[in-house]
């Protein structure tokens, strides 16, 4: 292939001690990143961990890489999970303690002296398949520990750290008057695609014209960092003027996010006065009205699984806009797009590889779904 001015290919073999990806690195040839990103580090230098003047954190160093000119950091396929992963991992080990009441600690000291790695890995087994834990030992220190790992995310310890949050806002805001989960199509949402840099006129919207399915699913994957990087400001919108939200962001298997949030709504009643005006009649046909016109919970057209098969799905119903408030047929194009949307994205059905999963009670959809 040579002679002929092309480059053949290359046969790497891997050495036989693995790369140390947890600090402090004992040999500065032997940093993680450089050596499981070349095309980041072409040179082999300025990993992250590497050796600098000033000493950088992981989080600080892995910010200023999203931020780079070229974008080759954000834009590499693994890069910003394998960075996530690592600070997670980090937080977790650094921040791992076990609190227990002082009145109950020399009773349990001698239990917990006489654990052995076995003994948890045996625990964490028959906790994770829901059945108690044998171990008398083992099961004394899940019941006096009421503190553990408070900086690791989706740990129980940091969501009651959330409750704590919520719970002072509701104090602050006096109760909240809506619960809304925001989970946004990523790939096909027009306003996603205008974020990353396509032209599409969204006052003139048309379907036929702008990227394809394909080319819209390229761009989110591309560079998602690009969407997220934005700032907004808000103003008065279908609920009114927010006061205040507390919202938690959740993610999916593949990456895409989705929020749940409360809303306190500006010059909405107290708790006192929420409670007076729920015993007059007016009031509560006004509660009525708000609900049955902003949320929904059964369409006709989707009553059983004949009526489901004879709508379509549509992949693409997000690539477009609501329907114009002006015009005449609007509630009739506002009810046929809701329809649409429920069939297509809410739809859900059961298999081994997505939800079903098998406990003591038998095998069940964790989505509870019947």
């Amino acid at each position: 292939m040579w002679s002929e001015g092309r480059e053949g290919m290359y046969a790497a073999q891997h050495s036989r001690d693995p790369v140390r990806d947890f600090p402090p690195v004992e040999r500065e040839l032997d940093n993680y990143w450089e050596k499981a990103f070349p095309i980041l580090y072409p040179y082999g230098t300025g990993g992250i961990a590497a050796k600098r003047p000033v000493k950088l954190s992981l989080l600080e160093q892995t910010r200023w890489a999203l931020q780079q000119h070229d974008h080759r950091f954000r834009t590499y396929q693994s890069f910003v999970f394998v960075a996530c992963n690592q600070q997670q991992r980090r937080d977790a080990l650094s921040s791992c303690r076990v609190l227990i009441k002082r009145r109950d600690f020399a009773k349990l000291s001698s239990k917990f002296a006489n654990l052995t790695v076995a003994d948890l890995e045996k625990a964490a087994d028959e906790e994770s398949k829901g059945i108690q834990i044998s171990n008398p030992n083992a099961r004394a220190l899940l019941e006096a520990t009421f503190g553990t790992a408070s900086r690791v995310i989706a740990a129980d310890s940091i969501r009651s750290q959330y409750r704590k949050e919520l719970q002072a806002g509701s104090i602050y805001f006096g109760p909240p008057s809506v619960w809304v989960t925001v989970n946004p199509d990523d790939l096909h949402d027009p306003i996603a695609q205008v974020l990353v840099g396509e032209e599409i006129d969204l006052d003139q919207f048309s379907k036929t014209v702008g990227p394809t399915k394909q080319e819209r699913a390229k761009n989110i994957a591309r560079d998602g960092a690009k969407v997220s990087n934005k700032r907004f400001e808000s103003s008065k919108g279908i609920f009114g003027i927010l006061e205040g939200y507390y919202g938690t962001v959740e993610c999916q298997g593949r990456g895409s996010l989705h929020i749940h949030m409360l809303l306190f709504l500006k010059g909405a009643p107290s708790w006192e006065e929420m409670r007076e005006l729920l015993k007059t009649e007016d009031f509560r046909a006004k509660v009525k009205t708000f609900i049955a016109a902003n949320f929904k919970a059964h369409y006709p057209e989707l009553k059983n699984k004949e009526a489901i098969d004879a709508i379509p799905s549509n992949t693409e119903v997000a690539y477009d806009r609501p329907p114009h408030p002006d015009s005449e047929d609007y509630w009739v194009k506002v009810h046929d797009l809701e329809v649409q949307v429920v069939r297509t994205k809410q739809m859900h059905t059961c298999t081994p590889q997505t939800c079903i999963i098998n406990d003591r009670k038998g095998a069940r959809c964790k989505r509870r779904a019947p």
